[in-house]
Order: C-alpha cells, then sequence, then structure tokens
C-alpha cells in the first residue's frame, strides 16, 4: 500500500514520495504498475528481518525522537541482512536505497538504485527515487533528468502524471534557478492534486506557485495567490511568514508585523518544521524548504528591519 509521509526529507517535510514498505513487500496485490514487483512471498526468516527493519525505520523518520539517525542505522543494518539473504530481490534493494536517502547516504542509495533500473528499466517509482538521491547530492540535471523519466514511464504505465513528483521536479528546477519551468510543475502539481482530492498536497505546490510568482517578479499574482493558500491553509505557518516578509517589503509594516505575530502565537510555534524560529534560518529556508533568493531576502529583511535601498 503506497503512502506519502510528509515528515520526510524537504517534503523531510512536505512532498516527497514514500510508501510503506512493509506493507506492499507482503501485499504484493496492492501494489501498482512501477512499483516494487514481489515475484514470490518472501521467506519467513525475510518476512522477520523485514518487520525489525521497518520499526526501526519508523523510529527513524519520527522527528521528536532524539535517537532517530541510530534507529536509521539499525534499519540500514538489517535491510543489509535482508539483501545478503535473498540477493535476488530487487525490491529489497530498492527499499534500502530509499532508506539510504533519509539516512543521507546518497551515493550508497545511488548503487541501489542504479542495480535496480538496470534490471527493471521501466520501474517509474525507482528513477524517483534516484532524482532523490541526485538532489542530496546537489545533482539537479540530473535529479530533472530522472524525474522527467519517471514522469514519462509513469503515465505511460498508469495514465497519469503524479503530482509528487511534478512537485519534485519544479524544486530541482528551481535549484538551478530555471524559474518558469519551476513555476510550470508547481501549478501542473497542484491541478494533479485537485484533480486527486488531495487538498494538503495541492495547498503545498500552490505556496511553492506562489513564491515562484514572485521570484519571476510577479507580485501581484503572487500575493494573490499567498492570501489564498493561507486562507485555506489556517494551521501552516509557511504562508504567514511569506507574507509578513512581503508585506514589510511593501511598506506595509504593521500588517506584516501583525500577520508574523499571529503565526508565531497563534498557530503552534512548536512545530518542528515550519515554526517561527526555522524562518530567521537562511540555509534551512533557501536549503530545505527551497524559498526562491527573491522571497529568501524579503524575509531576511523582515528579521533585520529595513528594507532595501
Amino acid at each position: 500500500m503506497e503512502k506519502f509521509d510528509e515528515c520526510r526529507r524537504e517534503l523531510a517535510v512536505y512532498g516527497a514520495l514514500f510508501f510503506s514498505t512493509a506493507t506492499f513487500l507482503k501485499h504484493p496485490s496492492q501494489s501498482q504498475a512501477g512499483s516494487i514487483v514481489v515475484s514470490s512471498v518472501p521467506s519467513p526468516q525475510a518476512l522477520e528481518l523485514l518487520d525489525q527493519a521497518s520499526e526501526a525505520w519508523g523510529r527513524g523518520l519520527d522527528p521528536t525522537s532524539q535517537n532517530r539517525w541510530a534507529a536509521l542505522a539499525e534499519a540500514c543494518t538489517l535491510f543489509d541482512k535482508l539483501v545478503a539473504l535473498e540477493p535476488e530481490r530487487t525490491e529489497w534493494r530498492e527499499a534500502r536505497g530509499q532508506l539510504r536517502v533519509d539516512s543521507k547516504k546518497f551515493n550508497e542509495a545511488l548503487d541501489d538504485f542504479n542495480y535496480v533500473l538496470e534490471k527493471n528499466p521501466s520501474n517509474f517509482r525507482g528513477y524517483s527515487s534516484r532524482a532523490l538521491a541526485y538532489e542530496g547530492l546537489s545533482y539537479w540535471d540530473k535529479a530533472v533528468d530522472d524525474y522527467t523519466t519517471a514522469l514519462r514511464l509513469g503515465k505511460k504505465a498508469t495514465g497519469f502524471d503524479e503530482p509528487y513528483v511534478l512537485n519534485s521536479r519544479g524544486n530541482a528546477f528551481a535549484s538551478l534557478g530555471q524559474w518558469s519551468e519551476a513555476l510550470r510543475d508547481y501549478e501542473l502539481s497542484v491541478k494533479g492534486f485537485q484533480e486527486g482530492r488531495q487538498l494538503d498536497g495541492a495547498i503545498y505546490s500552490a505556496a511553492n506557485a506562489a513564491l515562484m510568482q514572485i521570484q519571476l517578479g510577479n507580485e501581484k499574482e503572487g500575493l494573490k495567490e499567498l492570501t489564498t493558500v493561507a486562507r485555506r491553509a489556517p494551521g501552516s505557518i509557511d504562508m504567514r511568514a511569506a507574507l509578513a516578509a512581503l508585506y514589510w517589503s511593501q511598506g506595509r509594516e504593521r500588517e506584516a508585523e501583525s500577520t508574523w505575530q499571529f503565526a508565531c502565537e497563534n498557530i503552534n510555534a512548536g512545530q518542528l518544521y515550519d515554526g517561527c524560529a526555522k524562518y530567521r534560518d537562511q540555509d534551512w529556508l533557501r536549503r530545505i524548504r527551497r524559498w526562491p533568493p527573491v522571497m529568501a531576502d524579503k524575509m531576511q529583511d523582515f528579521f533585520q528591519l529595513r528594507h532595501k535601498t
């Protein structure tokens, strides 16, 4: 069974594709075309290792855990044993590759994904997973290429473009400074999420599109979209932080201060990922949350209580 874990990577927070490995490896009939394919029922010993590895992996993805990196290391060790036990199964290597991405072992993850894709070049989810590893190494061009291949093969297999992958390719385009291409993907992602009635995904991609409009100089349209997203996502600090930064840059200081105060005092200020303190960290804002330079600069100006001259 497939699921998307919002506590992963950047989309650590926001939107990268993740499926429950243990569940669909045990129940292959639930998997979709292009996912990991299990040719036969795994051995009891393999299933026991899988259960242990999945449990450790889950602990490693818990942002509140102080031992999350130790848990991810434990899961990696268990998957190493699983691969050694049944080396002919590419699904173990694909899952280990995803785990290695979560563990920031990007080069090792590439080894797994390269092996999987050599064995099954039509595995479109393998390409989107490898793209994440390339992003971890800042190989943005290669990430774009793999996301594009994943979208092409995925549409051939399923009949639609995966909106999470579109959003991720938009992020990679943005990292290359290809703002128009990024905006196009974000907007297509919004459409895909809306058609699939996935409101959370649509809101996040719409937020990215709004930020990209401002990066491209379309400040009026960007402000309109930011306001709409903030209204639809009352529990999110992100768009209110963006609105505060934008209001400040426009000389609307009172609105900027009140918007920021509302975000920090009325919305859970203790959130791990988009709590108010995160927006003071320019590295996090640009590299993890992926705000484009114009908006990141506006946020910095807001905190420094000054205007650009």
